[in-house]
């Protein structure tokens, strides 16, 4: 049937294949599963250029690029905290223009990396990193970005995603009634940089935000106090041992005044 390519699947995700072995027909069945709502992610190979995707990709590929750094640009709950390094092989392209760029290429033109765009019912993805070469596979943020990424697009909430810090800035694929600690927006966007409440869609999302300097001043007025609390329980010590010395040198004193009273006694001179 017309679903059974994406049928019983949370996510299709199209990596390394060989296109000369696509069947006829394989692309329009991805394309009404996606329809449909099953998310679609395509990733980087050299090959993409090539192939008929009929609307299933978030940008247009042009020629391979060697070598690039990776930036962040948009910072929402899969892309944050996250440092994409570098990738030795990326495409030249252009982003759709409904397509919502997170990620780009350090190049003149900005090349999209990392791209999401809404198609109809689903959501489809670029992914556009040489992963076999490439050094985000093996950072820690590369198990985050995939985790966050893969609960985005099936509905899945992570705590996490509702706890930001400030000046994060959350994006969204349509307009949103957002209540702020400040007042009520609406757009596409919203910038966290005040502490409080963020409430969005119904959820509530907390906000931290804190000053380098105060922070600081915090943590140097902490260690004086431990060093004080060092130096009182140093003069303690000290004292403790100035009086454990007195009474040592009084029971000597002592010890020695009995032994010379018994030496006159056995002497004779009392």
């Amino acid at each position: 049937s017309g679903s059974e390519e994406g049928e019983g699947f949370d996510i299709i995700i199209y990596s390394e294949v060989d296109h000369k072995k696509i069947l006829p027909g394989t692309m329009k069945e991805i394309k009404q599963a996606v329809e449909q709502g099953t998310p679609f992610i395509v990733t980087f190979q050299e090959s993409l250029n090539q192939i008929d995707f009929d609307g299933l990709l978030a940008i247009s590929p042009d020629i391979v690029h060697e070598g690039a750094g990776v930036k962040t640009v948009i910072q929402n709950q899969f892309t944050k905290d996250v440092d994409f390094g570098t990738t030795e092989k990326y495409y030249k392209a252009k982003a759709d223009n409904t397509s919502l760029v997170l990620a780009v290429a350090n190049d003149e033109q900005e090349s999209p990396i990392v791209a999401i765009k809404q198609f109809k019912d689903g959501k489809i993805v670029y992914y556009g990193m040489d992963d076999l070469k490439s050094s985000f596979k093996n950072s820690p943020g590369y198990p985050i970005f995939w985790n966050g990424l893969k609960n985005f697009l099936i509905g899945v909430d992570d705590i996490t995603n509702f706890n930001h810090r400030g000046g994060t800035v959350l994006t969204f694929e349509m307009d949103k009634h957002i209540e702020t600690p400040y007042g009520v927006v609406q757009g596409k966007r919203v910038v966290l940089d005040t502490n409080g409440i963020y409430l969005i869609d119904g959820k509530q999302h907390t906000v931290n935000t804190w000053n380098e300097k105060e922070s600081n001043t915090l943590a140097e007025a902490a260690v004086n106090e431990a060093k004080k609390g060092d130096t009182y329980r140093a003069e303690e010590v000290l004292r403790e041992r100035e009086v454990s010395l007195e009474m040592i040198l009084l029971i000597i004193a002592s010890v020695i005044i009995a032994a010379e009273l018994l030496y006159t006694k056995f002497r004779g001179d009392f």
